[in-house]
C-alpha cells in the first residue's frame, strides 16, 4: 500500500501547530466528499464507498479517523506523522 501524506504546520506559542494535513490512500476519482468535523476534518471516497483521501484544516485527534480507516491505514499513516500528531 502506498500512502502519499503531505503536511503543513508551524511553530506555535504551544508548540507544533497542524495548519493541513492531506493524506491519499488511493489514486481513485473522488466521487463524494463527508464532512466528518464541521468543515475540520474530510473524508473523500470514491464511487464505490472506498476511502480515498482524508483532509484535515484544522486541529484533530487522530483518534477521529479510527471509524473511517482500515487498521493498515491507520497504522501507516500513524507511523508516518511527526510524534507531535500521533495518536499515542
Amino acid at each position: 500500500m502506498t500512502i502519499d501524506v503531505h503536511i503543513t504546520g508551524k511553530e506555535g506559542p504551544g508548540g507544533h501547530q497542524l495548519e493541513l494535513a492531506y493524506i491519499r490512500f488511493s489514486k481513485a476519482k473522488v466521487a463524494r466528499t463527508e464532512e466528518l468535523d464541521e468543515d475540520r476534518l474530510l473524508a473523500h471516497f470514491d464511487r464505490d464507498g472506498n476511502l480515498v483521501s482524508v483532509e484535515v484544516l484544522a486541529p484533530f485527534k487522530m483518534l477521529q479517523l479510527k471509524g473511517i480507516l482500515t487498521r493498515q491505514q491507520f497504522a501507516e499513516m500513524d507511523r508516518m506523522l511527526p510524534p507531535v500528531l500521533r495518536a499515542a
